[in-house]
């Protein structure tokens, strides 16, 4: 489905048509934004990468902003043309001041860790954090893999309107915009709306997590890669 199609579709759902609709053009494109985002970490995919040049005795350093949640973050070197690497294993800074009262200021070594930087002074800016903070910077860069939010589309149709979600899960923007739009309006509508989406959406992994299982199983690529299974939902 094109932008225009969901929509069309949108305005159908909510009635809200005619020369001036109470959930704009411009509105409707955030809702889908942030259809986006919920969708996107509930696939934990599309996945993007984004290479950080370390530098010695600092831990953090700022990720992209469409940033939603990690997938792995690996520790390069880089020594006469061959690279070895270290995938390095997630913590949380509450681990961290359990194990270490003290990790904000722990002597430089080769990282082993790395987790979410929740330092106050840098809210609204995500930020990947490595313990300890790494020694040295020759030759080193800090990879990391995430799951990343779907640029906006720029276009009712065309490369540049059509989600990049499989076509058969776009119907769940459409619900999510309509949750969203009835929030303040119809809160009872809004409810219902989102346990529509919630369902569906649960329903959409289940059939990507089967035809991924079919692909392998005949040696072709699995288009989903999911943390784990969910039960299934019969609607």
């Amino acid at each position: 489905m094109t932008r225009s199609d969901m929509r069309t579709l949108f305005r159908a759902w909510v009635n809200d048509g005619g020369s001036a609709p109470l959930t704009t053009d411009a509105v409707f494109n955030t809702y889908l934004t942030r259809w986006f985002e919920d969708f996107g970490a509930f696939l934990m995919w599309p996945r993007g990468e984004q290479t950080i040049a370390p530098t010695v005795g600092t831990a953090a350093y700022n990720l992209n902003s469409d940033f939603i949640s990690f997938w792995k973050v690996l520790w390069e070197n880089t020594t006469s043309g061959a690279t070895t690497t270290q995938e390095l294993a997630p913590t949380t800074e509450a681990q961290l001041a359990r194990s270490d009262p003290n990790y904000r200021n722990q002597a430089n070594g080769t990282p082993a860790y790395y987790y979410l930087n929740n330092t106050i002074s840098n809210q609204g800016v995500r930020q990947v954090a490595v313990y300890p903070p790494p020694d040295t910077s020759a030759s080193r860069q800090i990879r990391v893999s995430y799951v990343q939010i779907q640029a906006a589309l720029t276009a009712d149709s065309g490369a540049g309107g059509i989600p990049v979600f499989p076509v058969q899960t776009h119907i769940l923007g459409v619900m999510y915009a309509a949750h969203l739009h009835y929030i303040a309006l119809n809160p009872t509508k809004a409810g219902l709306f989102l346990e529509m989406y919630l369902a569906h959406r649960l329903k959409h992994k289940n059939i990507m997590l089967d035809e991924s299982r079919e692909n392998l199983s005949f040696g072709f690529d699995s288009i989903a890669t999911p943390l784990n299974d969910n039960p299934k939902v019969e609607l």
